[in-house]
């Protein structure tokens, strides 16, 4: 139902064609064409200049990530309160 809109049908196909010349990226070229519709200014704009922020005692956090303890694959005991088991970890099942 999605593809069945002609205007998508079109803005699809003129995309994958610009991408099959190589000339750029077609999410790059029609990126640009919606922020020169839709007038996207940089967050700076709307949020203010890390030094605004700060005059306005709206500052970055800078302790914000001090006791980030995250991994894919390594038991870290500071995530949770209690000890954790990890004695399968060394082959002791």
């Amino acid at each position: 139902a999605f593809l069945s809109n002609p205007i998508v049908y079109i803005f699809l196909q003129l995309a994958l064609a610009l991408e099959a010349t190589g000339i750029c990226a077609a999410a790059w070229f029609l990126a640009l064409i919606q922020k020169k519709i839709m007038g996207f200014q940089y967050d700076e704009v709307y949020v203010g200049t890390p030094e605004e922020r700060a005059a306005k005692n709206h500052a970055d956090n800078l302790h914000a990530n001090d006791h980030l303890d995250m991994g894919t694959n390594i038991l870290n005991g500071a995530v949770a309160t209690h000890q954790l088991q990890t004695d399968w970890t060394e082959g002791n099942y």
